[in-house]
């Protein structure tokens, strides 16, 4: 969503003001929102298809360590 509210505030090349931010949003909210960014989104978190390693492999979790009884 940032790089279309990127690009509608330079299409504009003044300062943005408080009257312009909703106008802008708005149009970078329509830009962002569509069906393949979403499932690009899901897919990128491993949400569906469901794929948990693909955030769990960019944790640093300690190792487990089972006591010996």
């Amino acid at each position: 969503m940032s790089t279309y509210y990127t690009q509608e505030v330079n299409k504009l090349r003044v300062p943005v003001d408080k009257d312009l931010f909703p106008n802008l949003l708005a149009r970078a909210h329509i830009k962002a929102f569509t069906l393949a960014n979403i499932q690009a989104g899901f897919r990128a978190t491993g949400i569906y298809p469901y794929a948990p390693n693909v955030i769990l492999n960019t944790l640093c979790l300690p190792e487990l360590t089972i006591p010996a009884s």
